[in-house]
C-alpha cells in the first residue's frame, strides 16, 4: 500500500485522467466499470475499498482470521484502515479483484455522510420512504444532492458535513422507521455495485450526479437530539451502589454479563 494510502487528497487527477488510468491498468474490460467508479469516488475525495464480488461484505480478511503478515505483521489492519484515494492502491486493488463491488466509506474523512431510505422489508407500501415523506410534510423537502438507487430500490442521499457539529454515527431507524444514517465508522454500497440476493433485483445506479449539499437545519436538529441507545455500562452507573442491595444488584449484574461473554 502506498505511503499515502487512507489519506484524503480531493481532487487528485481529473476524473477522465484518473478513468484513462484505470483502463490502460486492468484487463478485463468487462469489470471496467467498477474500477472507474472507484477512482472517480476517490477523485471526489471519498475514500473507498473493495468488497467481495456480488457482496455488501469487505474482501479483507476477518480479525479472528488474520494471518499477522503482510500489512497486518504489526497487527490487524481493518478496512476503515485501508480504506484510501490514493490512485496507485485503487487501481492495484480492482487490478487483482476486477469483479470487487465498491464501498464509499462515510464520515468526516471522505467528508460526506448519508441518510439511507430502506423499503426493502416492505417492498410494495414502503418503509423508509413514508417515513420520509411524512417528515418532508412537516419540515420541507430534502434539498436537491447527490442521490443514489440502491440495489434493494432504497435511495441513499448524501450530504457534506457542513453544520454536522456533533458525533453522527450510524443509528438504525432512530430517526424513523426506515430510516437509517450512515456517518463516521460506516460505509455504503457504491454504483455499479450489484448485490447478489433476493431483495437486491437491480444494480445500483446514481440518480443525481451532483455534487453532495449540507443537509437542511430541520435534519440535523432530529440527529442532534437522537438519544444513544442506553449501554449496560450506562444502566449500572446509574444504579446507586451505597446500599448492601443495590451493590448486590450490581454484582448480579456483572455475573450474568460474565457468563454471557463465556
Amino acid at each position: 500500500m502506498s505511503e499515502n494510502a487512507g489519506a484524503a487528497t480531493p481532487g487528485k487527477g481529473s476524473g477522465s485522467e484518473i478513468n484513462n488510468r484505470a483502463a490502460a491498468s486492468i484487463d478485463d474490460t468487462s469489470m471496467l466499470p467498477l474500477a472507474a467508479a472507484a477512482l472517480s469516488y476517490a477523485a471526489r475525495g471519498w475514500r473507498v475499498h473493495p468488497l467481495v464480488p456480488s457482496r455488501k461484505i469487505p474482501l479483507w480478511h476477518r480479525e479472528d482470521r488474520c494471518p499477522r503478515i503482510g500489512d497486518c505483521v504489526t497487527g490487524h489492519v481493518k478496512w476503515t484502515q485501508r480504506a484510501t484515494t490514493d490512485t496507485d492502491t485503487i487501481v492495484k486493488w480492482w487490478t487483482a479483484n476486477p469483479a470487487a463491488n465498491v464501498s464509499v466509506v462515510t464520515g468526516p474523512a471522505s467528508g460526506v455522510w448519508v441518510l439511507d431510505v430502506d423499503d426493502k422489508d416492505d417492498p410494495v407500501r414502503g418503509v423508509g420512504s413514508p417515513s420520509l415523506a411524512a417528515l418532508e410534510r412537516e419540515h420541507g423537502d430534502l434539498p436537491p444532492t447527490y442521490t443514489v438507487g440502491t440495489g434493494s430500490v432504497g435511495v441513499h442521499h448524501y450530504f457534506t458535513y457542513e453544520g454536522v457539529d456533533f458525533h453522527l454515527g450510524n443509528p438504525a431507524s432512530k430517526l424513523a422507521p426506515g430510516l437509517d444514517i450512515r456517518a463516521e465508522g460506516g460505509q455504503v454500497v457504491a454504483p455499479p455495485s450489484r448485490v447478489d440476493d433476493p431483495k437486491h433485483v437491480m444494480a445500483y445506479v446514481v440518480l443525481d450526479p451532483r455534487p453532495p449539499v449540507p443537509a437542511p437545519a430541520w435534519l440535523l436538529d432530529k440527529l442532534r437530539n437522537l438519544k444513544p441507545k442506553p449501554t449496560a455500562a450506562r444502566r449500572l452507573a446509574h444504579i446507586d451502589a451505597a446500599t448492601p442491595e443495590n451493590r448486590e444488584r450490581l454484582a448480579a449484574a456483572l455475573r450474568r454479563r460474565r457468563a454471557g461473554a463465556a
